[in-house]
């Protein structure tokens, strides 16, 4: 058999290559759009947005828990070091 009949009998649709292409290209596209204006939405009412600068003092700061941490673990740390003695 020649290659082009093997091709042609394992396509399903019966159309022509470029159409399938076009046709699933367009599906493609609709089903990005759909989600972009699903989970990319804007916000429903204006009293949901935040300022910008305080958006970032909560993203840039470190947690409470980690400045305690911090600070418990300095002053053991020092201690485990040995101590230089004068000669």
């Amino acid at each position: 058999m020649k290659i082009q009949q093997l091709w042609q009998k394992s396509r399903h649709t019966g159309l022509p290559l470029y159409l399938e292409i076009s046709i699933f290209l367009c599906i493609k596209l609709l089903a990005i759009f759909i989600m972009w204006k699903l989970f990319f939405s804007q916000p429903q009412t204006k009293k949901m947005r935040l300022p910008t600068t305080t958006v970032e003092q909560h993203l840039l700061s470190t947690p409470p828990d980690i400045k305690k941490a911090q600070s418990i673990a300095a002053p053991d740390a020092a201690a485990s070091q040995p101590r230089k003695t004068g000669q």
